[in-house]
């Protein structure tokens, strides 16, 4: 046992896969091994463990695991399916050990796992891979819908068409912004309805530390489509980092009307905001509004505009103060977004996304 030999074996049981990479050397028998649920929180075990009285990788993998069958797998087959449930495991919120990314030798680049690698999801049935449409759906019902969906052909006949917006908004759940600012562009070219690729485009902008311009798209996409309570949600976060706390509460009212179950976490969520409003601030909601426009013109870098959308607020001379003092407020707030704002805010636009 001179040479040193690396081997991809793989086994699927009903609801997970496993993939080991066996390593064998003068050393014994190293098994580096994942295991993650094909349809719902991706990677739940990652194990690296050298069997120094293994010479030979079955052995190796018997004691492992006695009661899995594994086959010898293409390193590409397996590498491509490591990648996969990366990308599950983003999509599903789970952290992906950090180990695992540096074992590129063994792994492949797995930190540059994309939803454009290929299918996400296989069908619980043949285990072909399900189209966008049916990972997308996947992907916005973590944990609720059957942990087994299947392909058209093994009866689940409700799909989604496999086009940008839906890779777009793949890339999305998966943390790839700029992935999916791409498919944006491609869907726009495409001529797709321009609400769905400035929501797709807005959500993509937020997750890329762009919240004004993101609240912008988002705004007009929540103005064709009131009550998509997904796109509410992300124009809600959006105007929460921009320091547009009183528009916020309002949008996530909102969310709760357009989708019951997210109800109860929204009107928490936006009491939680209402603690840091005074009382006079609840009542300049349509101003907070109109702010959002200085602010993207502020963001392109038109101050004198910004200043004059500003100054328009005012419906008498004598709310030139308050609306001055207003916009000192929220920026103030817009600066300091990413330290000031709470952890319990944070958390609970997590848990309205996971609900």
């Amino acid at each position: 046992m001179s040479s040193e030999s690396i081997e991809y074996w793989g086994a699927d049981e009903q609801r997970s896969s496993f993939i080991v990479v066996t390593e064998t050397s003068k050393r014994g028998v190293r098994c580096v091994s994942v295991a993650w649920e094909r349809q719902g929180r991706g990677i739940t075990v990652s194990y690296d463990h050298t069997d120094p009285d293994a010479s030979d990788p079955r052995e190796a993998l018997n004691a492992l695991a006695p009661d899995v069958a594994f086959l010898p797998l293409e390193e590409d087959d397996a590498k491509t399916a490591l990648k996969r449930a990366v990308v599950m495991s983003r999509i599903a919120s789970r952290a992906v050990p950090t180990w695992l990314f540096e074992e590129k030798a063994l792994l492949g680049e797995l930190r540059a796992a994309s939803v454009d690698d290929g299918p996400v999801y296989s069908c619980g049935g043949c285990g072909e891979g399900l189209d966008s449409g049916r990972a997308l759906r996947i992907a916005r019902a973590p944990g609720r819908l059957p942990l087994l969906r299947t392909c058209a052909s093994c009866g689940d006949a409700a799909s989604v068409d496999d086009d940008h917006l839906t890779r777009g908004w793949l890339s999305v759940y998966a943390r790839e912004p700029r992935r999916a600012m791409v498919h944006a562009a491609l869907a726009e070219r495409a001529r797709a309805r321009r609400p769905d690729v400035q929501a797709l485009r807005g959500a993509s902008l937020l997750m890329l530390a762009n919240p004004i311009q993101g609240a912008h798209c988002l705004r007009e996409a929540v103005a064709c489509d009131p009550r998509c309570a997904e796109w509410r949600l992300f124009y809600a976060q959006a105007l929460v980092h921009c320091g547009l706390y009183a528009s916020a509460c309002a949008e996530l009212q909102e969310v709760g009307v357009a989708r019951q179950r997210y109800a109860n976490v929204a009107s928490s969520l936006a009491t939680l905001l209402k603690r840091s409003l005074d009382t006079s601030a609840l009542d300049n909601i349509e101003r907070e509004r109109g702010m959002l426009s200085a602010l993207v013109a502020m963001n392109s870098g038109d101050t004198r505009g910004a200043n004059t959308l500003v100054q328009a607020l005012s419906s008498t001379p004598g709310d030139a103060d308050a609306v001055r003092e207003l916009w000192r407020t929220v920026m103030s707030r817009y600066a300091n977004a990413s330290s000031a704002l709470d952890d319990r805010i944070t958390t609970g636009f997590s848990a309205l996304h996971a609900t």
